[in-house]
């Protein structure tokens, strides 16, 4: 099965961000989008693509191009809401949008999707709702299109900035594709690691994969790991040379060198 998910909008899309601007509605979508993936590169039998990786906010036909040419067979667009450029917390909730079409699935579909993101969320359930959306009407393939929250309601609006919620919602959206297509996730299937060590290779391949934003969080984390190394709370060897962190940051590892550290990081939260 191949999805296609869609981070909505781009980093600079005009109005679409919080009333005072600490957040952009494209920094929600896109940090929610990459959740669904990874999590979804978990399922067997399961291709996924993102739309776009790039700062550029892309043009709608070039997102519903890329995927019938890749010939997907579900379509997901992340969003978040709001009622304008102004605070209005008498408007919030989640909805979720199709378009309708003889035939399509897409109801059923984005059915179970929001009542998963209402019980993951408790937010206000809005419904599904149809609309002439590009996204939807223009994707030859079933196609779904979730608002996640209003950037314009002040709770709502702290929620979509915070990691926790942005989890959820992938859960949710990731859960409810999972339940509707019957999908299942792979077994362990695992390679070396460091010494004893072994590591799943649909994680080793999402690791891989690893966005400019994704290199710097490793980057961060391998240098508190390497503070902690130096002050003695932890001592693997391979984490006492600084070098780790700049080759992260600089994205210069190879592939054997992120192995090493993302095993270790691996080891660590697991013990």
């Amino acid at each position: 099965m191949k999805i296609m998910i869609d981070a909505g909008h781009g980093p600079d899309t005009p109005g679409k961000r919080v009333p005072d601007d600490s957040m952009r509605e494209y920094e929600f979508n896109s940090s929610t989008a990459r959740r669904v993936v990874a999590a979804l590169n978990d399922y067997k039998d399961v291709q996924v693509e993102i739309t776009f990786e790039d700062t550029r906010d892309v043009p709608l036909k070039e997102r519903t191009n890329k995927a019938n040419a890749w010939e997907a067979d579900l379509f997901v667009s992340i969003h978040a809401n709001a009622v304008g450029d102004y605070w209005n917390d008498n408007v919030g909730g989640i909805e979720t949008y199709v378009y309708l079409y003889p035939g399509t699935v897409a109801p059923k579909l984005a059915a179970i999707i929001q009542s998963k993101l209402i019980a993951y969320t408790g937010l206000r359930d809005r419904g599904v709702k149809q609309e002439d959306f590009h996204v939807l009407r223009e994707t030859v393939m079933p196609a779904i299109l979730c608002e996640c929250g209003f950037m314009s309601n002040h709770y709502e609006a702290d929620l979509l900035k915070a990691d926790s919620y942005r989890r959820k919602c992938a859960d949710a959206i990731v859960d409810g594709i999972a339940e509707f297509y019957g999908l299942s996730k792979d077994s362990p299937d695992l390679v070396p690691g460091n010494g004893n060590q072994t590591i799943d290779k649909g994680w080793w391949r999402k690791a891989m994969n690893l966005t400019i934003e994704q290199w710097r969080e490793l980057a961060a984390e391998l240098n508190r790991m390497y503070q902690d190394s130096v002050s003695g709370k932890i001592i693997p060897p391979v984490l006492n040379d600084y070098r780790w962190v700049e080759k992260a940051y600089k994205t210069e590892m190879t592939p054997e060198e992120l192995l090493t550290v993302m095993s270790i990081i691996q080891m660590r939260r697991i013990f």
